[in-house]
Parts: structure tokens; sequence; C-alpha cells
């Protein structure tokens, strides 16, 4: 029998489908299958089946992507990891202390995010530690979606789940900034069997250390990936960087050199503007960071 299913995990070689008739089965590659310089399976995919039997079934096909997280290989710098596919948005989850709000890693998502095609949310943790905002979080609010939450007190996790409930959301933030902790408050004590060898995809608290999925029902899919901390900007063109940065493509169109990297170029309006305080340091710092990042690597290959 074939049908079509979704890929709620993968550790190693072993996937876990869930079919059309809402059932999970493990899944196994077909070798015939093309392959590339990115992931030929990945958590989110989309994939055509053929049902062995009660557990078991073979992944003949694996439809186009609408999006992707993905990150280059450690061992292999041609290879491409994709980590999770098909996501509607992605709440990037940090905190105001313990461990500090860190712009770089947010920058660096909102820029992948964008470029993607998938809406991103902002959620900072632990807003019961602190007294008043600090500026370098009030400069996102100016452009993004940004929710301050508290795990710990419960404060705007009803705003969060509403923002969950009907989508499929990736989970992306630093370790320790309450991501679990945020997941087990929203929706304590829901699991769903996979197998019978005691393979599960739980929710509310974090057990795993792949890439999975929590459903919270039949259309509410989180994805969760402890990998998904770090990503990489190196096959990017330089021009590129500065559509993702809203205040400073708005501003880009205004220097004097329709290619302007807003480096050292003269009459370059976003600079200008960085000195009159109308964009951010901090931000202007990590689109610095990002393209010198990018730079770099296009000197290093020689491209």
């Amino acid at each position: 029998m074939e049908m079509q299913g979704k890929v709620y995990s993968i550790r190693g070689n072993t996937s876990i489908i869930k079919a059309e008739d809402d059932k999970f089965y493990k899944g196994i590659l077909k070798s015939s299958l093309p392959r590339t310089n990115e992931s030929i399976l990945a958590v989110g995919d989309i994939v055509e089946i053929y049902i062995v039997d009660e557990e078991t079934a073979h992944i003949v096909n694996v439809l186009p992507r609408k999006n992707k997280i993905a990150r280059p290989d450690p061992h292999d710098k041609e290879k491409i990891l994709v980590m999770a596919s098909n996501i509607d948005q992605i709440l990037l989850i940090s905190s105001f202390k313990n461990p500090d709000f860190n712009p770089g890693f947010i920058d660096r998502f909102l820029l992948y995010s964008f470029r993607e095609d998938i809406e991103p949310i902002l959620v900072i943790n632990k807003y019961d530690l602190v007294d008043v905002v600090p500026e370098s979080v009030k400069i996102y609010q100016q452009e993004f979606d940004v929710l301050f939450v508290s795990a710990e007190t419960g404060m705007n996790l009803d705003l969060l789940k509403e923002k969950i409930i009907g989508r499929t959301s990736l989970l992306a933030g630093a370790s320790g900034v309450g991501k679990s902790t945020i997941i087990n408050k929203l929706f304590p004590g829901i699991n769903v069997k996979v197998d019978k060898k005691n393979v599960k995809i739980v929710k509310g608290r974090h057990v795993t250390s792949y890439t999975t999925i929590y459903e919270l029902d039949k259309n509410t899919l989180i994805i969760d990936s402890p990998g998904i901390r770090k990503i990489k900007m190196d096959m990017m063109d330089p021009l590129e960087v500065q559509w993702y940065f809203p205040e400073i493509d708005r501003l880009s169109h205004y220097c004097k050199f329709s290619n302007c990297l807003h480096l050292s170029e003269p009459e370059c309006a976003v600079r200008t503007a960085v000195k009159n305080g109308e964009i951010s340091q901090l931000r202007y710092s990590s689109y610095l960071r990002i393209l010198n990042e990018i730079l770099n690597y296009i000197k290093n290959k020689g491209v």
C-alpha cells in the first residue's frame, strides 16, 4: 500500500514516519533515491512511502521542500546538513539573563528565516529577572514580532500558545534559555507512541539529543533540534546580507553606489545613519560580523 507521510524524527539511519493513516512506521530509505549535496531526508519532510508491514515502510520519494534549516556538514564542507524542513515559523528563544540576551544569535536566525521565507517570532524568556528592558532588546521591537515571557511565572505563555496553535514551529535557542521549560508549561505530559520498542516522541519534556517533532494536535507541530544553535552564512552573496536587516535595507537606497556594502565606501547613507543614531550600533555590528564572515569565506575559497 502506498501513501504519503511526514518525517517525525531521524536518529542515525533510523527515521520515524507518521503516515496518512495516522500510524507511525520505521522508515527505510530506498537506495534508488537520487543523492545530492543536501541531506536526502530531514525532519518535516513529506515523503511517499510503501507500507511493508505494521511497523515498517519504505521511503520511495521525498517531495520538494518549501523551506529548510540547514548548515554545512562539519565533516564534509561540500555537503549540507538539512535539519528541518517545511516550517511555518521559527520561535527564536532567548532570555534576558542567565544567559544574557545574545543579539548575534538573534540576527543570524532572523536573516536565515527571512531568506527561507519562514516567519520569525522572538520569544525572550525570564522577564521576571529584569526591572527594565535593556536597549539591546528594545531595538528589535521596532522591526519584529517580539514576545516577553516568563516560564517561571507563566507570564504571556497564553499569548505564545496562541501563536503556536495550528502551525509548524521550529524552536531555536541556546542552552539555558528555557526552551524545554516553556514547552513543559504550555503542553505538559503529552506523549505519542511511535512503535512497540519504546521509541517515543515526547511532548512537554526534552529527552532527546536529536531532531524530533512534538505533535500537540493534528495541526500543531513543534520541531526541536538541539543542534540548531549555530548556522553559517558562507554561501551568500555579500550584497544580499543587507536585505535582511530592514533598517539598513531602507537606507541603502540612498547610498551613492548601488553596490555599497556600507564598509568604507564614500557617501554611505547607512554609516551616516549609524553615526546619527538612526540605526543601532549593535545591529550594524551584527551586520558587519555576518558580512565579514562571508567575505572571508569568499576570499579563502577563491570564489
